[in-house]
């Protein structure tokens, strides 16, 4: 990310990176278990964009400038409004929502992965077509994520899916699950 030149989203979708902007504080920062872009106030008020690598106990990491940085985590929080903008790389860059009737490659590699996440066989020729069968798997994995169970797979339930499917050289905030 460089500051200033043009926003964070435009710079992340040239490298292939999705980008949500969420809020919800440090509970919420936790559970997509992902680094994230926040902005932080000093003591004169400006604000000051850095990015969280990690969280471990009471400790964050910053990466400021270039330079890691430790802090505690309240100093953290006491200077941060609870937003984050959240980079993460997808597993095909088409996250549009999806939904009862879509079609498509976006669909399989959907129901792929919420078959893997559920612990279910991989189908050999898994289905195109988003079905009630992929909208229930949907709702159960949003249950269990804190989401609401509305069945789309909006980029919420994708970032989310992608952190509980991490590959093992994925940045993460925690080494432990959140």
């Amino acid at each position: 990310y460089v500051a200033g030149s043009e926003d964070a989203c435009s710079q992340a979708l040239r490298q292939g990176l999705e980008c949500l902007n969420e809020t919800g504080g440090m509970e919420v920062l936790r559970r997509y278990n992902r680094p994230a872009l926040l902005s932080l106030e000093d003591d004169t008020g400006a604000v000051h964009q850095t990015i969280v690598v990690k969280v471990q106990g009471t400790r964050a990491q910053l990466l400021i400038g270039g330079a890691n940085h430790e802090v505690a985590r309240e100093d953290l929080e006491a200077r941060w409004s609870g937003d984050f903008m959240l980079l993460w790389r997808p597993p095909q860059l088409d996250t549009r929502s999806l939904a009862l009737g879509n079609q498509g490659e976006p669909v399989r590699v959907l129901r792929q992965r919420l078959r893997q996440w559920a612990g279910q066989p991989a189908e050999v020729e898994p289905s195109d077509v988003f079905d009630e069968s992929l909208r229930d798997l949907i709702i159960q994995f949003q249950r269990r994520s804190g989401l609401v169970a509305d069945g789309i797979a909006g980029t919420r339930t994708q970032a989310l899916l992608d952190a509980a499917l991490a590959s093992t050289d994925s940045p993460l905030l925690s080494a432990a699950a959140p």
